[in-house]
């Protein structure tokens, strides 16, 4: 069982090979030095400036540092993250997603949770320091703010299409597909009788078809 603010973690650990006949990852007298810092790290510079969230914490999932990025997106400062368990900003019912990768909220600094992706890898350091956990945080809050606004739009589409009392039919901008239907016109147009199949132009009058297809080449030829 996962306590609030414990952080499971499903990472297979990283072979390094021997670096100057030493044991790799420590140090003269054996000891591994912690990375302290994002400049530790190769390739800081694009950290540092991405636009995807970054934090960078130890094997304990202390925070060490987050880029500019993951400080605007939770409003958090810098003094507010370090020293912080990454377990520690996630909603109470979400798990910590380790290198698979995973839906999750975490929580902002107005007291409130935002949706992200949260995956995470270790991060390739020099020899003598203990690899450092890189964990990549994607907004994802608009792209759900917008589903849920579409996902609206096409139930108020539907309950109009069902409850219109004349024949409704839309069809797609080539004029070839019936894309949605009143449920009278969905009877007539049923192939095999059947209403529940989808609707079909063929069931229109050939004469008429070519009708439709000259309208299609009328409206393409005004875009």
């Amino acid at each position: 069982m996962v306590e609030r603010g414990e952080v499971r973690r499903r990472r297979a650990p990283i072979a390094r090979p021997d670096v100057g006949g030493s044991k790799p990852g420590t140090s003269r007298d054996g000891a591994k030095k912690p990375v302290v810092s994002l400049a530790d790290l190769p390739l800081a510079p694009l950290y540092e400036a991405s636009p995807v969230g970054v934090i960078i914490a130890d094997q304990q999932g202390r925070i060490l540092t987050a880029n500019p990025a993951l400080r605007s997106l939770l409003g958090r400062s810098e003094q507010e993250l370090v020293g912080r368990d990454v377990g520690t900003l996630l909603h109470e019912d979400d798990l910590w997603p380790g290198v698979e990768g995973a839906h999750v909220r975490l929580a902002d600094g107005a007291g409130g949770h935002l949706w992200v992706y949260v995956s995470e890898a270790e991060a390739a350091v020099e020899s003598g320091r203990e690899p450092a956990r890189l964990i990549l945080v994607r907004d994802e809050s608009e792209e759900r703010r917008l589903a849920r606004e579409l996902e609206i739009a096409r139930h108020r589409f539907r309950q109009i299409t069902e409850n219109v009392h004349d024949g409704f039919l839309l069809l797609s901008p080539d004029l070839r597909r019936v894309v949605q239907a009143s449920s009278g016109v969905r009877a007539l147009l049923a192939e095999d009788g059947d209403p529940a199949a989808p609707p079909s132009l063929d069931s229109i009058h050939p004469k008429d078809r070519r009708k439709l297809a000259g309208e299609a080449e009328r409206i393409r030829a005004e875009k």
